[in-house]
């Protein structure tokens, strides 16, 4: 395995884009999906309920994360775990801890802007334009969620003002 990068992701129930549908995993677990806050992360980032729960990564928080990537010769593809061939580039998220809205600017300064980078499997080939065009919606998306975060931690700094 070797370190693809750290990131604050903002966890959410997975539903597979139909809000009246949830993805539940075998063993009866919510699947989540990580979206990045701070730093860059694969675009393989929904995880099965039981690999979220195992590793206490919980739907509604945010949190910093530690991403590591499998490669050909690591004992987890040898032992047949994992299947290069049919999954493509794999990646491993191990939550470090809880980051609370007050330390995102803190966050930002150090991992760099929200990014996904688009990983392709052996199998296809993601063209060069979807790429643009998830790249462009993502970046619309972050930009408005720290719009929102950034108005939040302002109301919540001034409710404190005068208090201490």
């Amino acid at each position: 395995m070797k370190e693809y990068g750290l990131a604050v992701v903002s966890v959410s129930d997975y539903n597979n884009n139909n809000p009246l549908q949830s993805v539940i995993d075998r063993n009866g677990k919510q699947s989540v999906i990580l979206t990045s806050v701070a730093g860059r992360i694969p675009n393989k980032n929904v995880l099965t309920g039981t690999v979220a729960e195992s590793a206490k990564i919980v739907a509604g928080e945010m949190c910093l994360v530690q991403i590591m990537e499998y490669e050909e010769g690591d004992p987890q593809v040898l032992d047949g775990r994992v299947d290069l061939k049919e999954y493509g580039r794999t990646f491993n998220y191990r939550k470090l801890e809880k980051v609370s809205g007050l330390q995102l600017d803190e966050y930002r300064a150090k991992l760099g802007k929200a990014e996904v980078e688009i990983v392709a499997t052996d199998k296809k080939e993601v063209p060069q334009g979807l790429i643009d065009e998830r790249k462009a919606r993502q970046e619309e998306s972050v930009s408005r969620r720290n719009e929102r975060e950034k108005k939040a931690a302002t109301m919540v700094a001034s409710d404190f003002r005068g208090v201490f």
